[in-house]
C-alpha cells in the first residue's frame, strides 16, 4: 500500500520491526496458516535486503524480537537430520549432534549472567574446537560443513561474527557475509524452528555496545558485567558507543594547539 511504501521510505528498519511484531501477532492470534506464511515471506524478503551487521547495529531490537518469539515456532522433527544433524559425521570430523547439545547449553549460560569462573568452560571449548577445524582450510571445510549441517554451520558463523566484532574486527565482515548468504538460502521457518540458538546469538550481537537496558532485555545477558560497574575483566568488550574514557593525551596526541589538531585532521 501507499502507506507502507511511505513508511519504508521514512524508516526502513523501523518498518521491518513493525512488520516482524505484526507477523508474530498473527501467529499468536491463530490466524490462518496461509495468511501467516504470506506475512512471514514478506518479513523475510525485507530482512534479506539489509546486511546482518546493519540490522544488528541499528537501535531497532529486531534480532532481539526474533529471539524473544522463538518459542512460538513449532520445533522441527527431531528425526530431521537437516535441522538436528543427528548422527551426522562427514569430512570435517565435527560431531554436529554433540555440538548442538553444548551450543544450546552455552547459549543458556550466556543469557544467565553468571559471574566469571561460573558455568562450564567446556561448552565454549567445544564451539572453539569446531571453529578451529574450519579455520584449517576455510574454503573447503566451510563447504563441507555447510553440506553436512547447514544450520549448525550458520550457528558457528553467527558466533564468529559476534566474536570478531569484539576482537578481530577485520574478520567480522567475512563472517557476517556468510551469515547473510546462508540465511538467504535456508527457509525462515527451518532456521526459526530448529534448536540451534542462532537467533539468540544474533540478539546477543545486536545488544553489544548498547548499554544495560538493551542487554538485560534478553534476560540476564551481560548482567555480571553491569554488576561490576566497569571493573569486570570483560567490560571493555561491552562498553557503549559513548563510553570511551579517553585521556587528554589520547584525545590530542600531538598537542592542544592548532598544529596538533591539524596533524590529527591530516591523519584522519
Amino acid at each position: 500500500s501507499q502507506i507502507s511504501h511511505l513508511a519504508f521510505q521514512e524508516c526502513p528498519l523501523g518498518s521491518m520491526y513493525v512488520i516482524l511484531v505484526y507477523t508474530y501477532a498473527l501467529l499468536i492470534q491463530g490466524a490462518d496458516g496461509t495468511v501467516v506464511a504470506r506475512q512471514a515471506d514478506e518479513l523475510v524478503n525485507i530482512l534479506r535486503r539489509y546486511p546482518m551487521f546493519l540490522v544488528a547495529g541499528s537501535r531497532w531490537p529486531i534480532f532481539e524480537a526474533f529471539s524473544h518469539f522463538r518459542y512460538l515456532h513449532m520445533p522441527v522433527s527431531e528425526q530431521s537430520s537437516a535441522s538436528m544433524c543427528t548422527g551426522v559425521r562427514g569430512k570435517t570430523g565435527i560431531n554436529w549432534e554433540h555440538l548442538l547439545t553444548v551450543s544450546t547449553k552455552w547459549a543458556e549460560e550466556m543469557m544467565s549472567g553468571l559471574e566469571p569462573g561460573q558455568g562450564s568452560v567446556e561448552y565454549g571449548y567445544a564451539i572453539k574446537d569446531a571453529v578451529d577445524i574450519l579455520a584449517r582450510d576455510p574454503r573447503n571445510m566451510g563447504d563441507e560443513a555447510q553440506e553436512e549441517c547447514p544450520l549448525g554451520f550458520l550457528f558457528l558463523c553467527t558466533t564468529q561474527a559476534m566474536a570478531a566484532a569484539m576482537r578481530l574486527t577485520g574478520l567480522m565482515e567475512a563472517w557476517a557475509r556468510a551469515v547473510d548468504k546462508i540465511m538467504s538460502d535456508l527457509p525462515f521457518f527451518l532456521v526459526a524452528g530448529s534448536k540451534w540458538p542462532t537467533f539468540q546469538v544474533l540478539a546477543m550481537f545486536s545488544s553489544h555496545s548498547k548499554g544495560q537496558q538493551a542487554s538485560l532485555a534478553l534476560g540476564q545477558f551481560q548482567a555480571d558485567i553491569h554488576r561490576w560497574a566497569g571493573a569486570h575483566p570483560m567490560s571493555k568488550r561491552f562498553r557503549a558507543y559513548g563510553d570511551l574514557r579517553l585521556s587528554r593525551e589520547e584525545l590530542a596526541p600531538f598537542g592542544l594547539d592548532e598544529a596538533g589538531f591539524g596533524r590529527v585532521q591530516m591523519l584522519a
